[in-house]
């Protein structure tokens, strides 16, 4: 997934694999009930979207006149998790 995203892309579609009835519709049309995504950062950079392309980019802050790297964390369950 890293690998589609780095290439420009920006969208998931999730399908069930269900094939359609002989009137060509589904019986059951947006029967998915849950889905879950979860992230995992490898690397201590933000993405963003500079004129249709993903730009890789550290983030640094500046402290009593120096730069420093930022370290990124994510929450799970409540608890912060350092990268």
């Amino acid at each position: 997934m890293k690998a589609y995203f780095e290439s420009g892309n920006s969208v998931l579609v999730l399908y069930n694999g269900e094939t359609s009835s002989s009137s060509g519709y589904s019986s059951n049309y947006a029967r998915v009930t849950s889905c879950t995504i979860t992230v995992t950062y490898i690397d201590a950079v933000v993405w963003y979207c500079d004129g249709g392309t993903w730009k890789r980019c550290t983030v640094w802050y500046r402290l009593n006149g120096t730069w420093k790297q930022v370290v990124p964390y994510y929450n799970s369950g409540g608890a912060w998790v350092r990268v």
